[in-house]
């Protein structure tokens, strides 16, 4: 599934709080409470979603790798952030794609 990573997210102000790369690739390369049982192929496919991420404007990634990303994004950010990245990771007319595709 295709995702724009270029997308802004806004914070409560309405003010831009970055992008939505940069926060799926902040959480990718850092190591979280609960990641101490990830092995080096885990660590490894974490790296290259990353820097997939990192040179694609809208990298085609496993429905399974942007659920993953978006889990480590709600283990991650404040509440606000949680929301308007799940907006962005899980728009409307994508979901519904994949329900009929």
């Amino acid at each position: 599934m295709k995702i724009d990573v270029t997308q802004h997210i806004l914070a409560l102000n309405g003010q831009a709080a970055g992008t939505l790369r940069q926060a799926c690739t902040q959480v990718l390369d850092v190591v979280m409470r609960g990641d101490e049982a990830l092995d080096g192929p885990a660590k490894r496919h974490l790296a290259k979603l990353a820097i997939t991420i990192q040179d694609e404007d809208q990298p085609d990634l496993a429905i399974e790798d942007w659920a993953k990303i978006k889990e480590r994004c709600e283990r991650a950010y404040a509440p606000v952030m949680v929301l308007r990245i799940s907006e962005l990771l899980d728009p409307p007319s994508q979901i519904k794609a994949v329900a009929e595709g």
